[in-house]
């Protein structure tokens, strides 16, 4: 197969996706189909992969027709979310070629999901007339702008999830439920006392003012607490900068191999986001064999049914959970065991990758 892969590329943006994509195209290089990866919003970095990558510096749709005309792909995978979806959908029906939308989290799936209440606040806090016609033309664009968006779903001819539950929130016939997958390599890491680590990028919907809050209440013990993310918003750096407590230690953004490494000597990950798709520190955590706390979201059930972990859904609760199984390393060694069995069963790339053929294949009418 000749495939397309669009989104953000990992030597850009190092996040869920774009590991993801990486991940896909690898794969599928490796299995001897023809890979082309259209990296938009490129600021020059480079990075050596195993597949062909073509970079734009925004996202033009006549820099994609001629990509198209060039490589001339059977099929475009797709996992940036909705945004320029439309334009680029119908490109690809009026160029004849299958369009498949990945989902990575929930919010894929929803018509709005930005925030609109910064608008209406702008009104109402609006000085005079003008100001708040201003916000409320941007609020109108805003809310045009996901609609036609997600009329997009009318043109995509099939779509992939990380997870059943997002599987029938899309008007799209032909859909597949495919986990995310993740590499086990890891970079050595040390640290001279016990730690519980937390990561993602730090952003609103991450939650990590509850980590720095968890460690502020368990001064008390013997375990340190080790934050790694990207920071996307300013007041969460200084968050973790200012007034923190002497327990908690920030260590910026780490590739996903050196992550892999620090969950490999954790106690346990806690995971305090809100729910997404199918985060892929989860995979990574049970990977290593590491215990996952995690405080608002339990995909399709597998922590508590698995027994990898536990989900608190509460400050206090969570206070109770960290404080128990730091204290009981045999109930670690249990879950963690399990957790390692279980990701070696459900979140390996080669069995994964031919899941990707065969519905690709499926797709085209192979």
């Amino acid at each position: 197969m000749r495939i397309l892969i669009i989104n953000r590329h990992r030597s850009e943006y190092l996040g869920g996706s774009e590991i993801q994509c990486d991940i896909i195209a690898t794969f599928l290089q490796r299995a001897g189909h023809d890979v082309l990866y259209v990296a938009p919003f490129t600021k020059g970095r480079s990075e050596s992969s195993e597949y062909a990558v073509e970079r734009m510096r925004g996202y033009s749709l006549k820099t994609l027709q001629r990509i198209l005309d060039r490589f001339k792909p059977e099929l475009i995978y797709w996992r940036m979310n909705t945004r320029r979806l439309f334009a680029t959908t119908l490109l690809a029906r009026l160029q004849r070629v299958k369009f498949v939308f990945g989902v990575s989290n929930i919010n894929d799936t929803r018509i709005w999901h930005g925030n609109i209440s910064s608008f209406t606040k702008g009104m109402m806090n609006a000085e005079t007339t003008v100001e708040g016609v201003k916000y409320l033309i941007l609020m109108v664009r805003f809310i045009v702008r996901h609609a036609i968006n997600h009329l997009s779903f009318l043109m995509i001819d099939a779509m992939v999830c990380p997870r059943t539950g997002l599987k029938n929130k899309l008007p799209v016939t032909a859909s597949s439920v495919i986990h995310n997958s993740m590499l086990s390599n890891t970079v050595e890491f040390r640290w001279p006392r016990p730690f519980i680590l937390w990561v993602s990028n730090l952003r609103r919907e991450k939650n990590p003012e509850e980590f720095v809050a968890l460690a502020r209440s368990l001064e008390h013990l013997e375990v340190d607490f080790l934050m790694v993310g990207r920071p996307l918003n300013i007041e969460f750096p200084d968050l973790v900068r200012r007034d923190r407590p002497g327990n908690l230690h920030y260590f910026g953004e780490k590739r996903p191999d050196e992550v892999s490494g620090m969950l490999r000597e954790a106690e346990l990950l806690v995971h305090t986001c809100d729910p997404e798709g199918f985060g892929n520190i989860f995979i990574q955590a049970w990977q290593q064999g590491t215990p996952t706390v995690s405080v608002h979201f339990d995909p399709e059930d597998i922590i508590i049914e698995r027994g990898l972990g536990t989900v608190p859904r509460s400050a206090d609760q969570l206070i109770r959970d960290v404080t128990r199984l730091v204290g009981r390393a045999d109930s670690r060694a249990a879950m963690g065991k399990r957790a390692a069995e279980f990701a070696a069963e459900q979140f390996d790339p080669e069995t994964n990758i031919r899941k990707y053929e065969s519905f690709f294949m499926s797709v085209l009418g192979a």
